[in-house]
This record gives structure tokens, sequence and C-alpha cells, in this order.
């Protein structure tokens, strides 16, 4: 054996420098069949120190160098830890009403009269009103009323026109206080009600001896205009959009209904800042007269009367009168404007105090520092601005356009188009299964509808802006046909009812027609009880975009043509009045003890069902796509009792709904 020893000797595993003592030792294997005889170590010839020998050498203690002793350090106590300050969060809006003092309201509308014009015996007039109808620490609301009317009566020397042209002009003042820094938001809604109404004087008496007129005459508002001061526009209009000017020489009465809102902005300071709302628009009547017609009635009513009493006679002039044409309420026509507002501060959210670190004990073992950790620096938050959510604007105008239908018998209800479905009229033989009124030809003008903004929970109103007459061609085998014959139906807006439209959903939309016809006594006179009539029939929900139409309807059939008569034709004056609606649910018709029609021809019969029942349903609208053929369908239920059927079949009671397809 023989000592050795590595002094920073590299080991290749774990890649480090150490010292290492090691001890080499050589067996030699002896000669076959020898025994090996032990040989002495040699004596070390070395001065000093003089070694004793051993069997096994010892190692000299410097083979393993003792490594110096590296000093223990002092350890060091860690400094205390500041707290890293949190970033800030946003302040939150916080929302509360605003003081909303001092409404007044100013009228510089050109009012008159009443005006004579001794030329033609004509009167004219216009007037107004204003008034606060409702106050809150956080709103109020206003009413401005309006009549603008003209009228001529018959002179010796022949009949005559006029006009009257005027101009409405008020402002709404009103003082908003919210807190110093804050921001308020002041939501406007507007609303102008009332109808264009024109009468013939035909006949009562204060007309002679003309007996009426046979010139148009007109009754048109314009586009109201709406300006403001002591704060920003932020979104919406002021102003709103024409009614439909009425122009007609027999009687004639167009209601109508225009919407809108708009959002003001501006900062508290905390005092009272002064704001205005005016709003302008010109009316005018003109009553077409010559020397040889007199000029008609003409009004228009925005909540007033004009009280000209032509001749000294009141009843002279009928066309500005409430209830009037059109039963209309005094109360609900003119111009409203509602007013809320808010104030909003930015109140700091709390930030939660941070905890100091704790102060490290010092131990025998040093802990290497960390280094510090850079506190960071705080990034200032900029003040949010509040954004107010825009109200809600109006849905607008809508065309429905009336499309045709099938030319079958008895289409499924599934067939797309508008529908005429009946039971009650001779069915089967040679045609076959009949539950259709008519061939399908449907003609109309668009139905102009309007509706308004909704509301917090989504249901805004919807009326029918502009009276239609909806003509359908009849089968030519239809009894008393004359070879060609048609059905006609005039709708118009019913003013003591206001229809909606729920664009959120959650409303129903059925109705149900219900009679009992006691087979051969019907009931007598009017043709249509109200207690018949259900609206909403239901309690389900009618989904998002149900709609609900109040209309008032006359009805005729006409012979020998399919040609209706037109929306102011005089012919509908004599036809009673139907107050019922057009709805996107489910219409249902129904005549109980039903009086059936007798005869056959040819293997057709009338049927012998009790009671006799239509169902039909429409589609909603989608506020979302408020647009012309948007594929929404309206339904109405309609009876016919003692129908007239013809020599063979005679007379019978028929239950009918008809549905318009957009």
């Amino acid at each position: 054996m023989a000592p050795l020893y590595a002094l920073d000797f590299t080991a290749p595993i774990v890649n480090q420098v150490v010292d290492l003592a090691q001890v080499f030792r050589l067996d030699l294997a002896p000669a076959s069949g020898a025994t090996p005889t032990p040989v002495p170590s040699p004596t070390p010839t070395l001065a000093t120190p003089t070694p004793t020998p051993t069997a096994t050498p010892t190692p000299v203690p410097t083979m393993t160098p003792t490594p110096a002793a590296t000093p223990t350090p002092t350890p060091s106590v860690a400094p205390t830890a500041s707290p890293t300050p949190s970033p800030t969060p946003p302040p939150v809006p916080t929302t509360v009403p605003a003081q909303i003092t001092a409404v007044t309201i100013s009228d510089a509308s050109s009012n008159w009269g009443p005006d004579y014009t001794a030329l033609g015996n004509c009167y004219d007039g216009a007037r107004s009103s204003t008034s606060v109808v409702a106050q809150s620490a956080g709103a109020f609301a206003t009413r401005f009323q309006q009549s603008v009317a003209s009228d001529c009566e018959a002179v010796p020397t022949g009949g005559g026109g006029v006009s009257a042209d005027a101009t409405a002009d008020y402002t709404v003042g009103f003082a908003v206080t919210c807190p110093a820094g804050s921001t308020y938001q002041l939501a406007v809604s507007t609303t102008l009600r009332g109808a264009h109404t024109i009468n013939r004087d035909n006949g009562d008496g204060c007309d002679l001896p003309f007996f009426g007129t046979t010139l148009d005459s007109q009754a048109q508002v314009s586009v109201v205009s709406g300006s403001l001061t002591g704060g920003t526009l932020a979104s919406g209009s002021l102003g709103l959009v024409a009614p439909a000017d009425l122009t007609s020489a027999p009687d004639a009465d167009a209601g109508f209904l225009r919407t809108g809102s708009a959002v003001i902005s501006g900062t508290g300071t905390g005092s009272a800042v002064a704001h205005t709302l005016r709003f302008q628009w010109n009316a005018r009547c003109a009553s077409n007269g010559d020397s040889l017609n007199t000029g008609s009635e003409c009004a228009v009513r925005l909540g007033l009367t004009s009280e000209l009493d032509p001749n000294g006679i009141a009843a002279c002039m009928s066309a500005d009168d409430y209830p009037g044409a059109g039963s209309r309420v005094a109360a609900d026509d003119g111009h409203l404007v509602n007013v809320t507002g808010v104030c909003t501060t930015l109140v700091g959210a709390p930030t939660a105090t941070p905890q100091p670190t704790a102060t490290p004990q010092p131990t025998a073992t040093p802990v290497p520092t960390p280094s510090p950790v850079p506190t960071q620096t705080p990034v200032v938050t900029p003040t949010p601005v509040f954004t107010p959510t825009p109200t809600a604007g109006p849905l607008g105008p809508l065309a429905l356009t009336v499309a045709t239908g099938s030319s079958s018998y008895c289409p499924a209800d599934s067939v797309a188009g508008s529908l005429l479905k009946t039971h009650g009229n001779p069915t089967g033989g040679v045609p076959g299964t009949v539950c259709s009124g008519s061939k399908g030809a449907f003609t109309s003008d668009p139905l102009q509808l309007a509706g308004g903004a909704p509301d917090v929970f989504g249901r805004a109103d919807l009326i029918l802006a502009a009276p239609v007459v909806i003509g359908v061609d009849l089968d030519t085998q239809t009894p008393n046909c004359g070879g060609s014959c048609g059905a006609c139906w005039r709708l118009e807006d019913d003013p003591a009812n206001l229809g909606f439209v729920d664009c959120d959903g959650g409303a129903n939309a059925d109705q149900t027609l219900i009679v009992n016809s006691n087979t051969t006594a019907a009931p007598p006179a009017p043709a249509l009880d109200p207690a018949w009539w259900t609206l909403p029939s239901g309690a389900s929900n009618g989904g998002a975009g149900a709609a609900i139409v109040r209309v008032r309807v006359k009805r005729m059939r006409v012979n020998g043509t399919t040609t209706c008569p037109g929306v102011n034709d005089s012919a509908w004056s004599s036809r009673p009045i139907e107050s019922l609606a057009l709805v996107t649910g489910q219409a249902t018709t129904r005549i109980d003890a039903p009086r059936r029609c007798t005869g056959s021809l040819f293997g057709t019969a009338c049927p012998n069902a009790n009671p006799l029942t239509v169902t039909l349903t429409g589609s909603n609208f989608s506020c979302a796509n408020w647009t012309t053929n948007s594929g929404a369908r309206l339904v109405i239920p309609f009876v016919n009792l003692d129908e007239n059927l013809g020599s063979t079949f005679g007379t019978g009671d028929i239950a009918q709904v008809l549905r318009l397809n957009d």
C-alpha cells in the first residue's frame, strides 16, 4: 500500500473542487503452488521525523488539509419592511334625486279671436293654455293645450273661405340643485297627442242654401322644434315629427300621436342652476270655399275647444268639440313634457389598511437578507366621468304592409299571408271543405303604426296613427255577389284606449269574442256588445314583442265590385262602430247556440256544429327590428249574426277571425 493525497481535486460527478485522502493497495498473487513469504516493509531513510514502521503505514496528518474555519458572521437583523401601497380603487358613482324647483311656464303663442270675416261669413280663432300637472322633489310634468279652428257659413251673396295660421311658442323654466362637483342628468320625455277634424256642414241648417261644401279643407301641424338653456343635450331630441296632414271634402277625423325623449346633462354647483325648455310649431286650418261652396268646419284639436259660434249658434261649429269625433278625452290631448332629474356623486371606495411586516429574530445560522423589493409607485387613478345611460327613445313609426293570402278554399293556418277564416258558411260538396271567407286577394294601404318609448318594464304605447281601409275579394260563388264582390274593413285608432307593445315580454295579448246567438233569436242591436269581448283573455306570457293595437272598426260588403270606399268616403258614416283590437296573440271567435243556415247545393251544405268556433294566432313584433316586413301578424275576431247567405242557404251565423300578415 502507498499513501496518496489530492488537493483541489475536481469531482467529475458533482462538478465541485474538494480535497481527497487516499491509500493505494496492491495485492500480488503468489506463484502457482508456492506459499508466499511475507516481506518486511523497508525502513524509511528520512532524517526527521523517524516514523515508526508498522505493518500498515499511518498516513501523514497533512495528507488531509484542515480547512480554515470560516468565521461566523454576526447575524444582521432584517429591517422592518414598509407596507406596499395598493392602487387607489376608482370612486363609485352614487345617485340621488335632484332638487327641481321654481317650475314656470311662459306662453308666447299667437292667440286671437274668434275673428269674423264678413265676406263669406267666415270665422276663425286660436287659443292656448298651459299648466303644471305634477311636481315632486326630483320631477315635474307640464301640459300645453291648443285649438286652431276655422269655418264659413252661408250668406245671400254666396259662400267663402278662410284660413287660421297659429304659432305655438312656449317655454318651461325650472332650477336644478345638486352637490358641488357632482354631475346631473335630466331625462325629458315629450308627447304630442291630438286630432285633425273636418266637418262638412252638410244638412245641419248652418250653411243653407248650399248644403255643404264640395271643396277640400285642410288641417295640419308642423314639426315640433325644441331648444334648451342651462345644460348640454347628451342624447335624443326635444323635437317631434310632424303628424300627417288631413285634407278632405267630406267629414273626416284623424288622431295622431308623436313621442320623443332626450337626456340633458349638467354640473352641480351646490346652488340652483337655471334651465329652460322651449317648444315651437305651427298649426293651420283652412276652410276652402268659393261663391258656390261654403268652407267646411276645420279644427286642430290639442285639448281645447275653439269657442267659435258661427252665426251666434254654438251647434254650427262641432269639429272642435270634446269628446266630439273620435270620442276624445280633452285632458289626454296636447303637448306634454315630463322631466326627471338625478345627481351623480363619485364616492371613493374604502381602502384596506396594510399590516406591517413582523421583525425577524436573529438566528445562529446567518440568513441572507433578501434584496428589498422596490416599493411600487402608486398609479394615479383618473377621476372617472360618469356617462349617463341614454333614455330609450321612441320606437317610432312602422308601416305594416298587408300581404295577400292563399286562394285555397281552406288553407292551413300555417300558410303564409293574410287570411279571413270562417265557420258557419256553406261547406263541402264540389269545392270541398270551405273555411276561408275570401280568395286571398287582399288590398290595403299599409297600417301606419306608431310606437312610443319603452318604460322601465319594456312596455311602449302603440297606436294606429292613421285610418286605413282593408279589402279582399270574395269568391264569385258568394250569394248575392253579382259577379264580383268584396269585404271591406275601415280601421282607426281608438282614442279612448291605448294599445302597447311589450318589448321585454311578460304581457298577455290574447282575446276572445263569445256570443250566445239563441239560434233563430239573435241578439238585438248593437251588433257588438262589449260584454262579449275579453281582452286580454289569458294569463300566459305572450313573449317579447307581444302587442295590442286598440282600434275602432267599421265593416261593409260591396256587391258588383271589389273596390272598397276610401277612408274618408261618406259611405262609412252609416256603418256601426265596433271597438276591438288587433293582437299578436291568439284571437278566438265563438258563437254558442248558433243560427244554422239551411239548404244544400250539389253536396254543399251548412255546418251542423255547436258552437261555431274560429281561432287564429298572430306573430310578435321585434322592438330591436322595428321595420316594415318584420314578419309580424295581427289577428282580430268578428261575428256575423243572421247573415243573408242567399236563397239557397237562407240565413245563418258566421264566426270570423281576420289575420293581417306583414
